[in-house]
């Protein structure tokens, strides 16, 4: 069986569209690309995303009924630990220690999905951290400890 994801970066429109698993196995090259995608803008560095973070998304995609060609718009990825002291001093919402630091963790929208419904199916598979931003209708997913949280 074979796991495909789109993933998209708003700001800019880069666009990844990649098999990631096929013959039992990861694909370095596309696992590659999504970690690219996913890199830290600010200091532009490219961390290694936990491929286990990618099956959670298409997890998600899969509970909500919806196909292998779906759109992730993809708005924090991987972050550097200095980008994420500065990003929590001018904003309470982002944790200190931040899942994102080590590639775990993504926030990201589907369009036309509701971003509270996400959340909930998010939550029943008891994965790690989810939380729900209503002001632009986003989820935060992470591999940490199982845990949710409003927007402060």
């Amino acid at each position: 069986m074979e796991r495909r994801l789109v993933l998209l970066y708003p700001p800019t429109g880069e666009k990844v569209d990649v098999v990631y698993f096929h013959h039992s196995h990861y694909d370095k090259a596309a696992l590659n690309k999504i970690n690219i995608l996913f890199r830290d803008r600010h200091a532009n560095v490219v961390g290694t995303i936990d491929p286990e973070l990618i099956d959670y998304l298409v997890d998600i995609r899969t509970r909500l009924g919806l196909p292998p060609t779906l759109v992730f718009q993809i708005l924090s990825g991987y972050r550097t630990a200095e980008t994420n002291a500065m990003l929590a001093k001018h904003n309470k919402n982002v944790a200190l220690e931040s899942n994102h630091v080590h590639g775990w963790a993504v926030d990201f929208r589907i369009e036309k999905v509701d971003g509270r419904a996400i959340c909930e199916i998010a939550k029943t598979m008891q994965r790690g951290g989810v939380a729900y931003y209503p002001k632009d209708n986003h989820v935060h997913i992470d591999l940490g400890n199982i845990r949710t949280w409003q927007q402060k």
